[in-house]
């Protein structure tokens, strides 16, 4: 019997569920609800398309995959089965993980298993018991069944290593095949000396029946190079932590602050890409230089910042000079907005881009030797691997992590290998997510619940606007410095170590990059009084108003360019520099003299001299001629699915139970799906005030049913009232018009 004529089908299900139930059902199954579907019918075609399925499955604990492959067994596809009967026959399973277990205690885990099951609309309940959905168990990965748990995957790799060429063979081609084939040794009595028996009796295959056979899938991942960790049908002991210790706050402040250097680097210097996509070798080495980190941890930074929105790929604007015509990695144009929020902001950011965006898989630029952004290294389904693992570690022990992701995601275990865990684990302590034990941290409970923001404000120390000027030329300052502050600071002083706490170092190139920026001695030795606490050492005094002495004695302006000075040696000296005669130099009097080319390329070449000129304007006034940092356009991070989830379900709620109110309507109404007729009934509904069933071609070509009050026909188009908001229908999309009795 199909299942939509079936009195415990999927669509008879639907119809029992009351609206919270319902809401329920469509958090788990958000696929189907774009767009609204028009009642339960096609709700119902939408949650049985495999598609939908299989992204269901992926939430599926190790237990509820048992019980569905249980209650197959006891015949749940084709007729109900009661629970006493499935709580009986999965109870000697969970007594083989764990003998001591009470009927009462497998009892409760089994109630649970049916209610998520039921949840997500992959067991229905009736009043004569469980049903399974038509195709459920076709879109669950073979080789699951609660009897392959018995061997864990070390110990599978070490009797793959004991097997003949035959028996290595049988299960390669198996797993390539899809991992079910058919043989005439898998009967019971088949010849216990021959390669099929001698599997089946180790573990390492499964008899269906007589002819067939299936590989675990355990072992299928184990064949593929992947060693995942060890599967469970029960979930481990609840035991978390949930805390933030001084090091995951200062571990994830500082990898917010070496972002924000990468940042400003990259925007000076874009990174180069070779043709694949990657990055070059020297860009690569230039970075861990300025960042003091290995390759792992820019790869760990890059990816992050990829996955924020602050850095791209592609053409960057204005183009380097020295352009090689291929593409480069630098600041996005959100950059600029980033790098002016707060410090608790920019961690919020960089947290939410690398736990939901970040697609990049960092650790196989070392354990697999590849380049960073290697298009090898991308995977698409990273992000929803890491949420799995590390949301493990507000649930349970550290040491349980591995144990909690293998019951509770056992379809995304299979395919994570120990590396890979470890690297997100890893990741997690660098960003402050995990504490450096692997415990959670409050970051992690505010990326779960929505508060990260909340969160990080409290945890991140309040930013400093004082520091500390010491007689060695550094400058201590105290906590995070507030973002104004450090921007003028970090031009006059060298950052040397920052954290929650920094150093920079003033000296004459420091000093010298704040004069050209446009800053004059003055205004340098002004910031420093404002903002430190005392006084000012004399050596920084003196090393300032020596820069700012000799800085800006060569001063030029744009005519197509000129150049002066009151030291009329000084000029001379600035004339010699053009040893290449490249900038057409020329004195047209004592202090003055004219160049050919624009007036940055002068100061350039007057710069590499060993000059110190500045740009002026028409009053004399210094210029900040430094060039604009590059930027890169790049999309946007689709936004995190919250409220804007429960409006969706809301409005789908809607559509369901209105389009299904209408159906029920138009199923006892006087239709009538001739055109002319159509319209005589709906004139008349508008002169008499009553409502109709209208029955239209909505975009997907799909009739809808909607209970309305028509106002006006005319223009070729029906004007009426639907949910008290007036709609337009055009006359040719009207299939059939109903009445009702009222």
């Amino acid at each position: 019997m199909p299942e939509s004529t079936s009195p415990h089908g999927l669509e008879q299900w639907l119809r029992t569920l009351n609206r919270d139930t319902m809401a329920t059902l469509l958090s788990h199954r958000p696929d189907a609800i774009a767009p609204p579907p028009p009642g339960i019918s096609p709700l119902a075609e939408r949650l049985r398309l495999p598609a939908s399925m299989r992204r269901a499955t992926q939430k599926l604990t190790a237990l509820d995959i048992a019980v569905l492959h249980i209650a197959s067994q006891l015949g749940a596809e084709f007729s109900p089965i009661v629970a006493p009967d499935l709580v009986q026959a999965i109870l000697p399973t969970l007594q083989g993980e764990r003998p001591d277990i009470s009927v009462d205690d497998a009892r409760t885990l089994a109630q649970g298993a049916f209610e998520h099951l039921r949840a997500m609309g992959m067991l229905l309940d009736f009043p004569q018991g469980y049903v399974i959905p038509a195709g459920v168990l076709n879109v669950i990965p073979p080789g699951l069944e609660p009897s392959t748990y018995a061997l864990t995957p070390a110990e599978l790799t070490d009797a793959v290593k004991q097997l003949g060429e035959k028996e290595v063979a049988i299960l390669r081609t198996l797993a390539e095949g899809g991992g079910t084939g058919t043989t005439r040794d898998a009967a019971p009595d088949a010849d216990p000396t021959r390669p099929i028996p001698r599997l089946i009796q180790s573990g390492m295959l499964i008899r269906v029946n007589a002819h067939t056979v299936r590989l675990p899938a355990v072992l299928k991942a184990v064949l593929r190079g992947t060693t995942p960790p060890p599967q469970r049908l029960l979930p481990p002991e609840r035991g978390s932590n949930i805390h933030s210790s001084n090091a995951s706050i200062g571990s994830g402040l500082e990898a917010t602050r070496m972002l924000r250097v990468l940042v400003e680097e990259l925007g000076t210097t874009p990174g180069v890409l070779v043709k694949s996509g990657a990055l070059a070798q020297r860009t690569n080495q230039h970075l861990q230089k300025v960042l003091q980190c290995d390759e792992a941890t820019l790869a760990m930074l890059i990816g992050a910042g990829i996955a924020s929105g602050v850095l791209g790929t592609g053409e960057p604007q204005p183009l380097p000079d020295n352009d090689n015509g291929g593409d480069y990695l630098c600041p996005s144009t959100d950059a600029d907005r980033w790098l002016q929020l707060s410090l608790a902001d920019q961690w919020a950011d960089v947290l939410e881009g690398w736990m939901f965006h970040d697609q990049q898989a960092f650790w196989k630029v070392t354990a697999e030797a590849r380049k960073i952004l290697d298009p090898e290294n991308h995977r698409s389904e990273l992000p929803q691997r890491r949420r799995a693992l590390l949301n493990q570690a507000l649930r349970y022990a550290p040491s349980d992590l591995k144990a909690g992701l293998s019951y509770h995601h056992p379809l995304l275990a299979l395919h994570m290998s120990e590396v890979e865990i470890d690297a997100h684990i890893e990741a997690g302590v660098f960003f402050g997510v995990l504490n450096q034990d692997g415990s959670a941290t409050e970051v992690l409970q505010g990326l779960k619940d929505g508060t990260l923001r909340t969160v990080c404000e409290k945890l991140t120390p309040a930013p400093v606007t004082h520091f500390i000027p010491q007689g060695d030329m550094t400058v201590l300052a105290p906590g995070p410095v507030d973002a104004s502050v450090a921007q003028t600071l970090q031009l006059i002083a060298d950052a040397e170590s920052q954290g929650l706490a920094s150093t920079y170092r003033i000296s004459d190139s420091s000093v010298r990059r704040a004069l050209d920026s446009g800053l004059s001695g003055a205004e340098i030795q002004q910031f420093l009084e404002q903002h430190t606490i005392g006084e000012v050492p004399q050596a920084i005094t003196f090393c300032i108003d020596d820069a700012a002495r000799q800085h800006g004695t060569i001063r030029g302006g744009a005519a197509l360019s000129y150049i002066r000075s009151e030291d009329k040696a000084l000029l001379q000296e600035a004339l010699r520099a053009d040893t290449r005669h490249s900038l057409g130099l020329r004195r047209i009097a004592p202090t003055v003299a004219v160049a050919q080319v624009p007036l940055a390329q002068v100061l350039k070449v007057l710069q590499a001299a060993g000059l110190m000129p500045v740009a002026e304007d028409e009053q004399g006034l210094s210029l900040d001629l430094r060039p604009a940092p590059a930027r890169v356009g790049v999309e946007k991070p689709a936004p995190r699915p919250s409220e804007q989830r429960e409006a969706n379900i809301e409005a789908a709620l809607g559509a369901i139970f209105a389009g299904d109110a209408a159906d029920q309507v138009a199923h006892h109404a006087q239709r009538t799906a001739n055109p002319q007729q159509a319209l005589v009934h709906l004139r008349a509904a508008v002169r008499a005030g009553k409502k109709v069933v209208l029955g239209f071609v909505d975009n997907t070509g799909r009739v809808k049913r909607q209970i309305v009050m028509p106002v006006d026909v005319s223009g070729g188009k029906l004007t009426a009232l639907a949910e008290d908001e007036l709609q337009y229908f055009p006359v040719h999309r009207i299939a059939e018009v109903g009445t009702i009795d009222q």
